[in-house]
């Protein structure tokens, strides 16, 4: 699971800090979005705070699934171990803001499947980040690490504009070929 820890602006721009739902009400709520955007496999690991569903991708005639999985981030800041203190210099402690942190993963899910909703993304660009793979040595990696980890991430990525993979080929290596065509009158 990933810990954060809250700097004092972080906390205090906090959308959640003052939420009345728990942590349960809160996974009710995702379960819900999961259902209304057709998903209906899902499972919750409550050891590692990660639900996880199978996204299904259709594109033109091809359907695949995918596992997506997502870890509820560890919110952590900085409080007094006894709020009702009036001391000058009260004792402090990191404390998971359980609470918080859920409706924060619920904000995230929410606004990804908005925007597949609404039509600014799809399924698969929105969870390509979560769409993960067990190796044959039970190693999970994400689709998103496989991609960047790849050994030819230069022909995907242009590193520099003054490289050599971003200068057009030589002239001596450009073939021109002619080809005869028709244009049809529609």
């Amino acid at each position: 699971m990933k810990e954060i820890t809250l700097t004092k602006e972080q906390y205090d721009q906090l959308p959640y800090k003052d939420t009345k739902l728990t942590k349960d009400d809160t996974f009710g709520q995702i379960v819900g979005l999961l259902r209304r955007h057709g998903i209906r496999k899902y499972f919750m690991d409550e050891e590692s705070d990660a639900f996880s569903f199978i996204l299904t991708v259709k594109y033109k005639d091809l359907e695949k699934s995918f596992p997506v999985k997502f870890t509820v981030p560890h919110l952590l800041y900085m409080r007094k171990v006894n709020p009702q203190s009036r001391a000058k210099n009260p004792p402090m402690q990191l404390t998971y803001l359980e609470n918080e942190s859920w409706r924060v993963a619920w904000w995230y899910l929410k606004a990804k499947l908005d925007a597949i909703t609404y039509g600014i993304s799809d399924d698969f660009r929105e969870f390509m980040p979560n769409i993960y793979h067990v190796l044959p040595d039970k190693t999970e990696v994400n689709l998103s690490d496989i991609i960047l980890s790849a050994k030819k991430l230069n022909d995907f990525v242009q590193l520099e504009d003054n490289s050599e993979d971003s200068k057009p080929p030589a002239e001596s290596t450009r073939r021109e070929v002619d080809a005869e065509y028709q244009v049809k009158d529609q």
